[in-house]
């Protein structure tokens, strides 16, 4: 089922790069097998896991397309600058499907 991920200048731009591979949401946005489009580029859930910020932030940055754990904490904190960066957020894992 096609669904749609809206993305941020800065997560679009390494998600048509190929640099990055995840994205943490505050929601569920799909299941294992479903798709959305970012550009021309179709990409397909390969999974969805609950994980804590910490846990991102320590072991998931390069795959959210971030250089340094520093750097993705601040793209959390300008995506959540009106309220404090949520605690558990469910990470979305996928792969292009050209």
């Amino acid at each position: 089922m096609e669904i749609k991920i809206p993305f941020n200048a800065w997560s679009k731009a390494r998600v048509l790069d190929g640099r990055k591979i995840c994205t943490s949401r505050t929601k569920i946005y799909g299941a294992i097998g479903d798709w959305f489009f970012v550009g021309d580029s179709r990409y397909q859930l390969n999974g969805v896991v609950a994980f804590t910020t910490h846990t991102i932030l320590y072991y998931l940055f390069k795959a959210e397309g971030a250089v340094s754990r520093d750097e993705l904490n601040d793209v959390f904190n300008t995506i959540f600058r009106k309220g404090p960066v949520p605690s558990i957020m469910y990470v979305h894992f996928f792969e292009v499907v050209n």
